[in-house]
């Protein structure tokens, strides 16, 4: 028998079933990540995420809002997403989202967040030159 389909009792699973939340699972629980359903070859979003921390949501959508007049590159990441046809809301989800991503990367190795140090990462990343 298969270790997977044996019986464990409670407390003493196995441990890699246990999924550690992630960036990912950081902006579902914003409500930021798209609801999307697959079936054979194709993959399409349906909805948005309808439970989740509203709250947090909000906060993401008005952070990302608020860093277009404080950040240069959030300006420039906002001004792309609508040059490439995306509406106002889309343009700030994804912003909100690339937020929660800094923030989750700052949060697991505990330090603060750099603007300079972002910017410069993001240019090397594009193949800018500083």
């Amino acid at each position: 028998m298969d270790d997977r389909q044996r019986w464990h009792p409670p407390g003493q699973r196995r441990q890699s079933r246990v999924q550690k939340p992630g960036q990912n699972g950081l902006q579902c629980y914003a409500g930021r990540a798209p609801v999307t359903r697959r079936s054979g070859k194709s993959d399409f979003v349906v909805a948005r995420r309808l439970t989740h921390n509203r709250h947090l949501g909000d906060a993401v959508h008005q952070w990302a809002f608020c860093s277009l007049t404080r950040s240069g590159w959030a300006r420039e990441f906002y001004d792309s997403k609508i040059t490439a046809g995306k509406s106002h809301h889309n343009a700030l989800r994804a912003l909100g989202n690339r937020w929660l991503e800094i923030l989750w990367y700052c949060l697991t190795r505990g330090i603060p967040y750099d603007e300079n140090v972002h910017v410069a990462n993001r240019n090397r990343a594009l193949g800018r030159a500083a």
